[in-house]
């Protein structure tokens, strides 16, 4: 089985690679005003809706990481009140509710827990502030259990290259256990598959001249499942597919929604060339400007995607 850390530091990785890379994005645009603005919007709504979802991402890889560290102490039928330390500065109080049968993790990040982490041979550190809470109807790791996650003054800084990207987060999290996930001599067993609920307002730095500061949502109904390589030692034999939908808007105020219509895949394969896009999945993204639907491959490891906005077809080579 793998190791405890892979699964975390794998999701870690891919959040910060494609948080930085929003900060030297090149854009293609036609010579026609109109074709140009439908560009602009659709651009702008991929890329939040992607800075929105990297955000649930490190969200998300901190709390399995806690989730996976203090099991035990979760799932506990004890209930006395638990202190202990998470990223060596955060404070965790976990809360066992015996008539309820609910269990409350609360991390409290303070005025600021730095944590690091090194990306392509480059120091990454993240610094988190405020409070996230999280409620479990029962065992995290159970069947059917569902987690709801809230934000007290919550934001989370990433610092690379001498480059800050900042973003605030409110709003809730749900997430529902579709799988069982059990715990042995051998390590992790089961296939895990989860449902994530995001309602977000997330407020999003300014990046360049075009991408100013902005205070956008996110709303998800999105589903995950590690389809391959969860009982192997190999952190690069795994895939990940992603169903759903979301909408939010974007950073030029413009409203969207989206229709994952087919599975979005991401494989760990690609790492190993520094590849942490999607390889395959297809994406329906419809604004008052018309449609447009980001296709990601065949599967093939690269950076390539095509894009097809109001019929017009552009091809984007995020490695160029």
């Amino acid at each position: 089985m793998k190791h405890s850390n892979t699964f975390f530091t794998k999701f870690i990785v891919l959040t910060l690679v494609a948080s930085m890379a929003l900060w030297s994005c090149k854009k293609e645009e036609s010579t026609d005003p109109t074709t140009t603005l439908d560009q602009e919007v659709t651009n702008s709504s991929v890329e939040t809706a992607s800075e929105a979802q990297e955000e649930a991402d490190k969200l998300e890889s901190d709390i399995n990481e806690i989730e996976k560290t203090f099991s035990t102490t979760i799932n506990a039928r004890t209930t006395e009140d638990t202190t202990v330390t998470f990223k060596r500065c955060a404070s965790v109080t976990i809360t066992k509710n015996t008539t309820a049968g609910t269990r409350t993790v609360a991390i409290d990040y303070g005025t600021g827990c730095t944590d690091s982490i090194t990306s392509g041979g480059t120091l990454v550190t993240i610094t988190r502030k405020g409070k996230v809470t999280i409620v479990y109807t029962g065992k995290w790791n159970a069947l059917n259990t569902v987690s709801t996650t809230a934000f007290a003054g919550y934001s989370s800084t990433i610092t690379k290259n001498g480059k800050t990207l900042s973003r605030t987060i409110s709003g809730t999290r749900k997430v529902t256990n579709l799988s069982s996930i059990t715990f042995n001599s051998n390590g992790l067993t089961g296939t895990p598959k989860f449902r994530y609920e995001n309602n977000l307002t997330i407020e999003l730095p300014a990046i360049d001249g075009d991408r100013p500061a902005a205070t956008v949502t996110y709303i998800s109904d999105k589903t995950k499942t590690w389809s391959k390589g969860f009982g192997s030692f190999s952190p690069f034999d795994d895939e990940f597919t992603v169903t759903g939908t979301f909408s939010g808007t974007n950073r030029k105020g413009v409203a969207y929604s989206a229709e994952i219509q087919e599975a979005v895949t991401h494989k760990t394969e690609c790492w190993k060339s520094s590849i942490f896009m999607p390889v395959s999945g297809k994406v329906k993204y419809t604004t008052a400007r018309g449609d447009a639907t980001v296709d990601y491959g065949d599967g093939t490891c690269d950076r390539k995607v095509t894009v097809v906005i109001n019929g017009n077809t552009y091809e984007y080579d995020a490695g160029q």
